[in-house]
């Protein structure tokens, strides 16, 4: 276009059918924008040349970023894996010393619960299993301890009660042998054999109290 800078080419040619060396040169003007282009693509060129030279070595530079974070995550995987089965392991063993103590007896045993996944709630049924245990125990303690109070008061109240018929009769016997004339006397067994009747009769009564509250 008109004004557009311009750079000159120009060849050199030796005319051999002219005698004595005559040459001719030929000039011819460029614009400057194409000897730009030509240098872009030049540029280009050694770019992609250079990149064809470094290929292999950015993927082998890929290759060992990806093959050490995938080893990195293996390893936080691993030891995850370790901490979390320890911790299992752990409160597994917890459980089963537990067991053992309730096997021997021991029913106060309760093992802490510290999570909240499954361990967690074995660990809670397991606790409450012991509860539920030991409050059947103590029931059952009540009950024996109850029943041998029963047996007892029944025994109690059959050793009372044996004599009582013996006491009465011995009393209505001794008032009613005496054959003398002595008032007096004769008052003091008649008052003697009331007592005893009466009083063998208190008793028979308490007797048969004690023995209906000792089947409650």
């Amino acid at each position: 276009g008109e004004g557009e800078p311009m750079r000159p080419l120009s060849r050199t040619r030796p005319i051999a059918a002219v005698p004595g060396g005559a040459e001719v040169e030929v000039v011819l003007l460029e614009p400057e924008r194409t000897f730009t282009s030509f240098a872009r693509a030049g540029e280009t060129a050694e770019l992609v040349s250079r990149l064809e030279e470094n290929r292999t070595y950015v993927s082998n530079a890929y290759v060992g970023v990806y093959t050490a974070f995938v080893l990195v995550i293996s390893f936080v995987a691993l030891v995850v894996g370790l901490v979390l089965s320890r911790r299992v392991t752990r409160n597994i063993g917890l459980l089963a010393e537990a067991t053992r103590e309730v096997g021997r007896g021991d029913l106060m045993v309760e093992v802490p619960v510290r999570s909240d996944d499954e361990i967690g709630e074995l660990t809670r049924s397991f606790n409450t299993m012991v509860r539920d245990l030991r409050a059947s125990r103590m029931r059952i303690e009540a009950l024996q301890r109850i029943g041998a109070w029963q047996d007892f008061a029944r025994r109690l109240a059959h050793e009372i009660k044996n004599p009582l018929t013996p006491i009465q009769l011995a009393g209505q016997e001794l008032a009613s042998s005496y054959r003398g004339d002595d008032p007096a006397y004769r008052k003091k067994l008649d008052d003697a054999r009331q007592i005893i009747e009466e009083e063998v009769a208190t008793l028979r009564r308490l007797v048969t109290e004690f023995s209906n509250f000792a089947r409650l």
